[in-house]
């Protein structure tokens, strides 16, 4: 897969084969301002020690709806395309 289709990462702390954890690492070296949204069935409190300074923009915690999903989406996105402008000197 080119890494310029990538957009954003969905990751469960628990998928099976690899964890979350693991395939962070990979997505990142695939592209490194990727935003990564963390889904568990933890609290945010429980998951996200582990992944802390791990480059994840958003945590979403298990049960959620298409509607909550998408918005952390959009926030995951607005964040990083924020972080690109400001690491490239533009206020946009």
């Amino acid at each position: 897969m080119a890494k310029s289709y990538l957009r954003e990462g969905l990751l469960d702390m628990t998928m099976p084969v690899m964890s979350g954890e693991a395939r962070l690492p990979w997505l990142k070296s695939l592209r490194a301002d990727i935003p990564v949204i963390l889904s568990s069935g933890f609290s945010e409190v429980e998951a996200a020690p582990q992944f802390q300074g791990k480059g994840l923009t958003e945590f979403i915690q298990k049960p959620y709806g298409a509607a909550a999903l998408a918005e952390k989406v959009k926030g995951a996105i607005a964040r990083a395309s924020a972080r690109r402008k400001a690491a490239e000197g533009r206020a946009d």
